[in-house]
């Protein structure tokens, strides 16, 4: 059985008989058998040389003879032109569409800039005729953004008034109660970067456990190299203490020379860690963009915002104090001066304007007097005191003798008489001085805006409309509302009540 098996097998895979007719190899049904040529592995030069062999080859004749052709010359030689193939190329789908796209893109952005260069224009021209000093010398990009206009009746009023479109309704006392309406949150203009992963927290004994392991393998490796001649063996070092015990019988054959070998070799090591101290300090350059990149920490995604209100700033000492700090912390805002109020807002990083914060609640005493006021309280200095006539044959004998004329005191002057105080009105003087002592510096808002100054500058408003125009066009006029709106019962602490 297996034999039987074994031997079909066999026939099965057993080549057909080659059967050669006519000098052409036929199979058993009499079908020629073509045999291709076997593919021979060849390096890239010699494709190269194939395929440029293959393009030079001489072009097939004319199957007709020129000398039929009735306009043919002999005498004329006709250059051999050999045209190139045409390739079909093919165009990748929507590159057209791209194209149109763009163009539309590009009329556009064309016929905006013509429109707005005319409005401008226009608008220059009327301004002009009218009167020269209306011309706009410029507005800053920011302000032609368009802005939502200003509605009749807030959205959060509307609920508690009788008419939700006019305020003059009144309000709807019964829907006013203790309870608080929380806004809901808004997403932050920038998303906060993932903090990296925390390290593992180790105990002071699991820290020192480890540094342990960590300066044994140091050395270890450093004895190593030293045994496989990749590294010198450290020199000993000797001290004062362990003289006799390093050197042992040099230091008893010259210890003076030994003493001062070795404390020279002290004085040189304690060089050369006063020089790698020296090497790791900060240059002043890099100590100073530290403390810059400290103070500006945390300003790329979101900028911090304190607003301060001061009842007097007219003393220059106290304004030169804001304005200096603000620049030495690199803090953008501004410091309005204003009749009614005075205004300070500044932006920048947590650690700058917590400084600025201490220096504005805590270091500046608003309610000092300036060195003008103080003049007028202080007595005046004394004068010289008269020297004494004295003959003049005694005062030549105290010449003489080389001792001082004596001086005499002068009696005091009587003292003047106190006028009896008339009783003032309230607008007098001392009620003045009286307000002056209340001199505070109040926080009226702090939080997390986008920047909207450049830098910090010191602006002089002399009327309330000036000041206000200047907020608005850096889109904070929302900042003399707050302070201008605050009660006496909600205001900040003063500088003495701070802890």
């Amino acid at each position: 059985m297996g034999t039987k098996y074994s031997q079909k097998n066999e026939d099965r895979f057993k080549p057909p008989p080659l059967i050669v007719v006519n000098n052409m190899e036929v199979d058993l049904q009499g079908n020629p058998i073509s045999n291709p040529k076997p593919v021979i592995a060849t390096t890239l030069i010699n494709k190269r040389y194939q395929k440029k062999s293959a393009n030079t080859a001489p072009p097939p004749p004319l199957e007709t003879d020129p000398s039929l052709n009735p306009f043919y010359d002999p005498r004329v030689n006709t250059p051999k032109v050999n045209r190139p193939k045409r390739s079909i190329h093919f165009v990748e789908q929507g590159t057209y569409i791209k194209k149109a796209q763009h163009l539309r893109k590009k009329a556009q952005i064309a016929a905006w800039t013509a429109n707005s260069n005319e409005n401008k224009d226009s608008d220059m021209s009327e301004a002009a005729g009218e009167n020269p000093n209306l011309i706009a010398l410029g507005v800053k990009e920011d302000l032609l953004k368009p802005q939502e206009p200003i509605p009749d009746v807030e959205w959060w009023d509307a609920a508690i008034l009788v008419d939700k479109y006019d305020y003059s309704s009144g309000v709807r006392e019964e829907h006013i109660t203790l309870y608080v309406e929380h806004p809901a949150p808004i997403k932050p203009p920038a998303d906060a970067p993932t903090p990296p992963p925390q390290a593992l927290k180790m105990t002071k004994k699991e820290l020192k456990k480890l540094r342990k392991l960590n300066r044994m393998e140091a050395q270890r490796e450093r004895q190593e190299r030293i045994l496989l001649g990749l590294e010198k063996p450290p020199e000993a070092k000797v001290k004062l203490s362990n003289l006799m015990r390093v050197l042992g019988q040099e230091a008893v054959q010259d210890p003076t020379q030994v003493e001062k070998e070795v404390r020279k070799q002290m004085a040189q090591r304690l060089k050369n860690h006063q020089l790698r101290n020296e090497a790791r300090k900060l240059t002043p350059q890099e100590r100073k963009a530290k403390k810059k990149r400290k103070l500006l920490e945390d300003t790329g995604l979101e900028t911090k915002v304190a607003v301060y209100r001061i009842n007097d700033l007219t003393d220059p000492r106290k304004s030169y104090k804001v304005d200096i700090n603000a620049r030495e912390n690199h803090l953008s805002g501004c410091m309005l001066l204003c009749p009614t109020m005075n205004l300070v807002i500044v932006e920048g990083g947590p650690k700058a304007l917590r400084r600025f914060k201490k220096l504005m609640l805590r270091r500046i005493d608003w309610n000092a007097v300036a060195p003008s006021d103080r003049n007028e309280t202080q007595d005046p200095l004394p004068l010289p005191l008269p020297l004494t006539d004295q003959p003049l044959s005694q005062e030549n004998s105290e010449a003489s003798s080389g001792t001082p004329p004596p001086v005499a005191l002068p009696p005091p002057p009587p003292p003047p008489p106190q006028p009896t105080p008339d009783p003032l009105p309230p607008s007098s003087s001392s009620d003045k001085i009286e307000e002056k002592k209340d001199n505070k510096c109040l926080v009226v808002w702090e939080g997390t805006v986008l920047k909207h100054f450049k830098n910090f500058r010191f602006e002089q408003c002399p009327t309330e409309p000036v000041a206000r125009k200047y907020l608005r066009d850096h889109a904070v006029e929302s900042y003399w509302d707050m302070a201008k709106n605050m009660k006496d019962e909600l205001l900040a602490p003063t500088s003495q009540q701070l802890p």
